[in-house]
């Protein structure tokens, strides 16, 4: 029997992914670990602090899983940015919740893949890039083009897992479309020595796996049962209906709520979450960790003769966050894991 979980692994003193390609190397190893340890991924949210997972399979050692991924994930950290080896990066251990019945996962789905929502990240889940939300239904809600076709209106186009088109006219089958990396070779250069991935999976060209080879995204459309009933999930507010609608499972379980996906806020960031749900109160009151990333990656680590923030000197470090506190208007808190000292 298959038993859906929900994981989180968190990283709050110093942010655990600075940019895109951050990003794309844990999706990588997200999806390669999935594989290897023969966990079904059913959607993901990468945070600048933290990974959010809904996850199914038999018997599922999470706790490998999660091993795993940390333990490659620090290693490219320490690699690229000159990192102190040793020292632990984030924090200790991980959440797990096992989640029983349709409506129960179908909750936990749309809480995760809403979880920029939540943070004041973004106004819509589907603005965010890193999560699976915009490969769920991606025919269904425009976000895939059709390729320019001389004579499209006469084509049976139909989009395949590995992202591309098939073209069937004139009982001919033709590939088109195709902007993706699938060459061993090419792939292998991403990924880290001695990496190990199925022959058919492939890559976008800036070298992510794309999560329709390594998610179970048709299960996801399952559980969500029509892109209507995903779409209203995804603006949905939390509320009592929401709640009462779990008890449909019938499996006696409490329901899942925000603090369920939320366990490590408190009980006055959960009813920010909630506030950032109505899209007509939304204000994005200072940059995100990722703008911050930026500007003192691209701006301030050169402006200090410096090829990572981690090879900054504490003086400079406290020069950098007064700059990013009084002239930015940020957090302390945030600039203190945007320009750590581990």
């Amino acid at each position: 029997m298959k038993t859906a979980k929900h994981l989180c692994f968190t990283s709050h003193r110093e942010v655990m992914m600075r940019n895109a390609h951050d990003v794309g190397v844990m999706v990588n190893l997200l999806a390669m670990n999935s594989w290897k340890h023969k966990i079904q991924i059913l959607a993901d949210c990468e945070m600048s602090t933290h990974v959010h997972l809904i996850v199914i399979g038999e018997h599922v050692e999470a706790s490998d899983f999660i091993r795993d991924v940390r333990k490659q994930y620090t290693w490219h950290v320490n690699t690229k940015y000159g990192r102190p080896n040793g020292i632990r990066f984030g924090e200790k251990g991980f959440f797990e919740l096992d989640i029983y019945g349709s409506s129960h996962i179908q909750t936990a789905l749309s809480y995760v893949l809403r979880n920029p929502l939540h943070h004041g990240v973004t106004v819509t889940p589907f603005a965010y890039p890193y999560s699976s939300v915009n490969d769920i239904y991606p025919m269904e809600m425009g976000k895939h083009e059709r390729p320019h076709l001389d004579d499209g209106r006469h084509s049976e186009l139909r989009l395949m897992r590995d992202g591309r088109w098939r073209k069937h006219e004139s009982g001919k089958s033709q590939i088109i479309g195709s902007e993706l990396i699938d060459s061993h070779s090419t792939i292998a250069g991403f990924l880290p020595r001695n990496a190990s991935w199925p022959d058919e999976w492939k890559m976008s060209k800036d070298g992510v796996f794309l999560r329709p080879c390594f998610e179970e995204l048709r299960q996801t459309e399952m559980l969500f049962v029509s892109p209507g009933a995903f779409q209203f999930c995804m603006f949905r507010k939390s509320d009592e209906n929401w709640l009462q609608e779990q008890n449909l499972d019938a499996n006696g379980l409490p329901p899942i709520e925000l603090s369920c996906i939320e366990p490590f806020s408190g009980q006055q960031q959960l009813m920010q979450y909630k506030a950032n749900e109505k899209a007509s109160a939304f204000r994005k009151s200072a940059p995100d960790d990722f703008e911050i990333c930026r500007i003192v990656d691209h701006d301030m680590v050169p402006a200090f003769k410096c090829h990572s923030v981690y090879e900054l000197s504490d003086a400079q470090k406290s020069t950098a966050r007064a700059i990013l506190v009084h002239e930015m208007h940020i957090s302390e808190t945030q600039a203190e894991r945007c320009v750590p000292m581990p």
